[in-house]
């Protein structure tokens, strides 16, 4: 089953890195967004290739790997790929399907092209990746 726009643009929402763009700016991220799938043990990625595009998960889970060692999971409403993309580096992590799992994929150059037509959304994720990283950086408790 494909997603409509309207429905991607809903599932677009509750993602984090998301979360604070405009309805519009997500119906154009939703437009030129592709699902793609990924059987359970299926590589979406590995730890030091470039970094190619932007994933958002829709269904299922991923593993994400450092050193062929599950670091972590992430599962519905995640997004992955955002700092490797504006970094323009390699990949920090590998990323296999640990289910059955439906991503959204945002090609690189469509990413780079989404940011510069649209600032509003730029500063948008800008922010939710300072909130992320505050998060990672400031102990708990303050």
């Amino acid at each position: 089953m494909a997603y409509t726009i309207v429905e991607k643009v809903l599932l677009l929402q509750n993602v984090d890195l998301l979360s604070a763009a405009r309805t519009d700016d997500l119906a154009v991220l939703a437009s030129i967004a592709e699902e793609v799938r990924f059987a359970s043990g299926e590589a979406v990625f590995e730890e030091g290739q470039p970094a190619d595009a932007l994933y958002v998960v829709i269904q299922g889970e991923l593993i994400l790997t450092r050193d062929g060692k599950e670091i972590d999971r992430v599962g519905e409403n995640s997004a992955l790929g955002a700092w490797d993309l504006i970094e323009s580096g390699p990949r920090v992590f590998g990323s296999r399907a640990a289910t059955e799992t439906l991503l959204l994929r945002v090609d690189q150059q469509d990413f780079y092209d989404l940011l510069l037509d649209y600032p509003e959304l730029s500063q948008s994720m800008l922010k939710a990746m300072v909130r992320r990283f505050r998060k990672l950086v400031t102990p708990a408790g303050r």
